[in-house]
């Protein structure tokens, strides 16, 4: 699909494991404690918060049962498996390079729970967070970005509540203009560089996976303000180990002078 490599799941699980998840999400509170190390300061609201699956491996009993084997599968060799099948193609279009740099084809590389001091040794490092994006109480969104260089791909599984009126909060898919150098400015797009292709809404047990890279662009429409939290799983891979310095390098637009005026002017505008 274009701009980039992705797909989208509606009533991507079935309705009856997708309900017993939904009602064992564990509560905000407990995922705002949980990713305090992470976090280092005030929780701040529309901000990301996740409970890592290292997190929950090494603690049982930490998450619902339904939750521990959730994220159990969705860090293991079987899953990754999963994802070659699905998206090999793709992540091999999209990184002609990749078997070489990685040092064998993407059947055969070994997979482990990101940040496990024991188990993240393999060149691919997967994680399965359990996140939320605090409730806001004032429009906010997430502008323009591709996710980290080092991060191959990611899904998004959406898990809203039955009793989330809010508006917004939408993924939004973009694309680099016509014309447009692929320049960022910090870890963000600017928003004039870039198109609306499509929006997915925010909509319980909808999935959304890409292959991540410079061109895979994406958004989070403004949110209206509410007392409930974006509830979502973070699926991903990343390859930090084998490749340190990421699949992509993120230049920038602007040097650094410039870009600390420009983000002074943004502030000054409300942006």
């Amino acid at each position: 699909m274009e701009p980039f490599a992705h797909l989208v799941i509606e009533n991507c699980l079935p309705a009856d494991y997708y309900r017993a998840l939904a009602d064992a999400y564990p509560p905000d509170a407990q995922v705002l404690e949980l990713d305090a190390w992470r976090r280092g300061g005030p929780v701040q609201p529309n901000q990301r918060n996740d409970i890592g699956a290292h997190q929950v491996l090494r603690a049982p009993g930490l998450v619902a049962p339904v939750w521990e084997a959730f994220v159990r599968h969705h860090a293991s060799a079987a899953f990754w498996a999963d994802v070659v099948r699905v998206f090999g193609p793709a992540l091999r279009a999209t990184y002609p390079d990749l078997e070489q740099r990685l040092g064998g084809r993407l059947e055969h590389l070994a997979s482990g729970v990101r940040f496990d001091p024991d188990g993240d040794a393999g060149p691919i490092s997967l994680d399965c967070q359990i996140g939320i994006n605090t409730p806001v109480t004032h429009p906010g969104s997430v502008r323009v970005h591709t996710d980290a260089p080092e991060e191959l791909f990611a899904m998004l599984l959406y898990f809203r509540r039955d009793e989330d009126d809010s508006t917004g909060g939408e993924l939004e898919i973009r694309r680099w203009k016509p014309g447009r150098a692929r320049r960022f400015v910090g870890s963000e797009c600017d928003a004039d560089d870039a198109e609306l292709v499509a929006t997915i809404p925010y909509r319980a047990n909808t999935l959304v996976a890409f292959v991540n890279s410079d061109e895979s662009l994406h958004a989070v429409s403004p949110r209206s303000p509410t007392p409930h939290s974006r509830r979502l799983v973070n699926l991903i891979g990343e390859v930090y180990r084998a490749l340190p310095d990421g699949l992509f390098v993120k230049t920038q637009k602007w040097s650094v002078p410039w870009r600390r005026r420009w983000t002074r002017w943004k502030k000054r505008l409300g942006g």
